[in-house]
């Protein structure tokens, strides 16, 4: 059976549940903070949980190019994954993603209006391969201008 490269990269980073979003500020800056992965669709999109009103949200809405790292050394299991972020504001979505764990970030719950889900659209997508030690394309998406 061929796996393909959603496949891949789902496979890679299934035991890493923490990631690293990097978004760009407007002073150009680069920032970096982490990330509770909530899913990995079969189109390649990425789940998170955040909240409206955090300032990484005003940084997407200026550039909503973003990266998303996940890193596991003691596996030597890396991912880099870059594309595009929106917030999102679907309720049934929410709920089948929600899980307890969440509330010590959202304590007001699955009903607070400032929850929405961060959506991460892939362009591309790299992951560490152990026997080249190289990084290696499993996403490259042509996205139309």
């Amino acid at each position: 059976m061929m796996i393909n490269g959603v496949d891949k990269l789902r496979e890679t980073i299934a035991s890493i549940e923490v990631a690293m979003l990097t978004t760009k500020d407007e002073n150009g800056e680069l920032l970096s903070r982490p990330m509770y992965t909530l899913s990995v669709g079969h189109d390649g999109d990425i789940w998170f949980f955040t909240s409206k009103n955090s300032p990484k949200m005003d940084e997407i809405e200026e550039n909503n190019l973003v990266n998303i790292s996940y890193s596991d050394t003691h596996s030597h299991t890396y991912a880099s994954i870059s594309g595009t972020a929106k917030c999102v504001d679907d309720d049934s979505l929410k709920r089948r993603l929600w899980n307890d764990i969440h509330e010590a970030w959202f304590p007001k719950g699955i009903d607070d209006p400032d929850l929405c889900l961060l959506r991460v659209n892939m362009k591309s997508a790299e992951v560490w391969d152990q026997e080249t030690a190289t990084m290696v394309t499993v996403i490259a998406k042509q996205v139309a201008e």
